[in-house]
């Protein structure tokens, strides 16, 4: 999982293990977890990486047998819209030479409020990454 810094990538990811909101600070390197999908699938290894600008050169050494990419993007933070979109393209040249899926959210959703939003987006991912690892 990608993103700018503050796009809210380690928010989701803890929403899609935990099913609640936690608090969160800027990621420093990186997450991972272990997302159970249901019993008779493995489990989804999703690791959240941080999204500071010093950072964003090493997620290429995060692709590697990437079966698939979720990049967040905050959709209010209309300054580094711009920013995401380059780095979303930059990304993409790299996913493309990998055949890997990839999907882009909104971390904010104009027509609903900000937490059903956030609990709808990890509705969609977790169908998203579900559809990712088993392949339908």
């Amino acid at each position: 999982m990608l993103g700018l810094t503050g796009s809210g990538k380690t928010t989701l990811l803890y929403r899609l293990k935990y099913n609640e909101s936690v608090l969160t600070v800027p990621t420093v390197g990186f997450n991972v977890e272990t997302l159970e999908t249901d019993r008779s699938s493995p489990g989804l290894t999703v690791w959240d990486v941080g999204g500071q600008r010093k950072m964003r050169p090493y997620w290429k050494h995060f692709y590697t047998d990437t079966a698939g990419l979720v990049f967040v993007v905050d959709s209010w933070d209309q300054k580094h819209l711009d920013e995401a979109r380059k780095e979303l393209n930059r990304v993409n040249r790299y996913l493309y030479t990998l055949n890997c899926t990839y999907s882009s959210f909104s971390k904010n959703c104009v027509f609903v409020t900000s937490i059903g939003c956030l609990s709808y987006l990890s509705r969609v991912m977790y169908a998203e990454l579900y559809s990712l690892i088993n392949g339908s």
